[in-house]
C-alpha cells in the first residue's frame, strides 16, 4: 500500500493520515480518494469506508453487520442537505474505538465491511 497524505488545506487531515497509515496499515488494497469535504476509502477499488465530519470514520454495514456494530453502541453516519432539512441514513455505521486501536480485529471489520459492499454492489 502507498501512504496516502491528504492536502494541507484539509482540516481531517491528521486523523485521514493515522486512520490510513497506522489504523489501516499494512492491509492490502487499501486506497483513499478525497471525496465531498471527507474521504472515501477503498479496497481493491470497492468503496468500504467513509472518513466524514472531521474525524469519523465510519464503516459499511447490511443486515448481516449491523449487530455488530451495534453492540458497540455505534451511529449509524445521517447526512444532511446543505441548505435543507432533508437527511438520509447511510449504510454506514461509525467505527468502535475499541476496534479502530485493535490491529487483529480491525483487519476482521475490514474484511466485514468489504463483504458487504460486495454484497451491495450484487444487489
Amino acid at each position: 500500500m502507498t501512504n496516502f497524505i491528504p492536502k494541507k488545506n484539509k482540516k481531517n487531515s491528521g486523523f485521514v493520515e493515522y486512520v490510513v497509515n497506522d489504523v489501516l496499515g499494512g492491509i492490502e488494497g487499501i486506497t483513499v480518494r478525497p471525496m465531498f469535504g471527507g474521504y472515501s476509502i477503498y479496497k481493491n477499488g470497492v468503496i468500504f469506508a467513509l472518513i466524514v465530519k472531521g474525524d469519523k470514520l465510519y464503516f459499511k454495514a447490511d443486515e448481516k453487520t449491523e449487530a455488530d456494530f451495534e453492540k458497540f453502541g455505534s451511529r449509524q453516519f445521517v447526512y444532511c442537505y446543505p441548505n435543507s432539512n432533508r437527511q438520509i441514513t447511510m449504510p454506514y455505521w461509525e467505527l468502535p474505538a475499541e476496534i479502530m486501536e485493535d490491529k487483529e480485529t480491525i483487519k476482521e471489520w475490514v474484511e466485514k465491511s468489504y463483504q458487504a459492499s460486495l454484497r451491495s454492489n450484487k444487489k
